[in-house]
Order: structure tokens, then C-alpha cells, then sequence
């Protein structure tokens, strides 16, 4: 009798298997707006690309927060910032934390 519940090897494989850094550096640019060279920077380091996502994701919670908090009266400055995070967090990372390394 067949198990409904299997899965092709090619569909365990892709399941399973990490992200390659072309599929992460277009990711990269198309989710967050990076460009290609700052891209091409943080997938040459696999454990940059989870430290870049945690930072703007923890950026961005904060921002909200704080946002939500303060209730500015003007919500573009807010978005404004909002939409900048993931190139800051880019370039600290790229220039300021791989400089140390």
C-alpha cells in the first residue's frame, strides 16, 4: 500500500536544503531594496544574512513601538524611517561590523 504522505526527492530536497546566495542575494534586493554589491556582501557570509534580517526586523519593531507610543503627529517622517531601516542596518553591517572582523 502507497503513503499518501510522501514526498518526491525533489520536493524533500528543496524542502530541506539552505537557500543558495544567488537565491538569497536576489531575495535580498527584491525584499528588503539592497542593492547588488551590498547584497552580494552579506550572502558572502551565510550567518550575515540571519544577523542583517534579525536587525531590521528588531529595528523595525522597535520603530513601531515607539512609533505607536509617542503617536506622532507625522506618520511620513515615521515611514520614512520605517522604509530606511533595512539600508542602515545594510550599511552598519557591511562598514562598521565587518571592519572588526
Amino acid at each position: 500500500s502507497s503513503n499518501n504522505n510522501t514526498m518526491s526527492l525533489e520536493e524533500f530536497v528543496e524542502r530541506n536544503m539552505p537557500e543558495s546566495p544567488e537565491e538569497a542575494n536576489a531575495r535580498l534586493m527584491e525584499e528588503y531594496g539592497l542593492s547588488e554589491d551590498v547584497a552580494n556582501v552579506i550572502t558572502g557570509d551565510p550567518p550575515a544574512i540571519a544577523l542583517f534580517e534579525e536587525t531590521v526586523s528588531t529595528a523595525r519593531n522597535e520603530l513601531t513601538c515607539t512609533s505607536s507610543i509617542i503617536n506622532q503627529s507625522e506618520g511620513s517622517s515615521s515611514s520614512k524611517m520605517f522604509d530606511s531601516i533595512p539600508t542602515l542596518s545594510a550599511n552598519w553591517l557591511c562598514n562598521d561590523l565587518f571592519a572588526l572582523v
